[in-house]
Order: C-alpha cells, then sequence, then structure tokens
C-alpha cells in the first residue's frame, strides 16, 4: 500500500484574480445552498482556497490566460460537490418532508 501526499502551493493565494474567484465561488455556493445548510461564507472561502492550493498549477495557468470564468465555475463546482455532500448527510437525520424539499431544489 502506497501513500499519497498532497501538496500545496499557497503562492496560488498571492495572485488577487484567485482569491477574487474563491470568493465569488464561495458566495455562489453559500446563496444556493443557503436553504439547506447554514454554512458559513468564511468556511467555503477556505475549502476554495485548499483546492486552489492543492490544483495551483492548473489555477496558475487559468489566471495567468485571463480564463477567471473557468476558474470561478471550476472552483463553484468542486466547492457545490462538497456542499451536497454535506446535505445529504443532513438529510439523514432529516424528516422525509425535508429531505424531499432539499432534493428538489437541486433538480
Amino acid at each position: 500500500m502506497t501513500t499519497e501526499t498532497i501538496t500545496y502551493d499557497w503562492t496560488v493565494l498571492d495572485n488577487p484574480v484567485v482569491f477574487d474567484a474563491i470568493r465569488k465561488a464561495a458566495h455562489r455556493v453559500a446563496r444556493v445552498s443557503a436553504a439547506q445548510l447554514h454554512l458559513d461564507l468564511d468556511d467555503l472561502v477556505q475549502e476554495g482556497s485548499l483546492l486552489a492550493a492543492e490544483n495551483a498549477e492548473q489555477v496558475h495557468g487559468w489566471a495567468g490566460n485571463g480564463d477567471i470564468g473557468l476558474l470561478v465555475t471550476w472552483l463553484w463546482r468542486r466547492l457545490l460537490d462538497k456542499t451536497k455532500t454535506e446535505i445529504q448527510r443532513a438529510g439523514r437525520n432529516t424528516s422525509y418532508e425535508r429531505a424531499t424539499e432539499v432534493w428538489e431544489t437541486w433538480q
């Protein structure tokens, strides 16, 4: 069995364009998931920062090429995937009606 080490390149966060993209993506996720979970915007920004630092080469490439929309969309989708998992877990501990309501918002 091998252990894979995750490396983070924190210099990606020095780019104000990247940090702005992280905040935009976090805001979008917070708006979408506000009814289902009480997610803290700062937590979403931290998650986005981790994603950017973990995928720094790709993020540097998008930011360097001016593909900010692509960067925001990529971050938004990754954050949304994490949020959906939390919503699904929360749904296991709620009523059937609440779980149905949450599911319908994602359709």
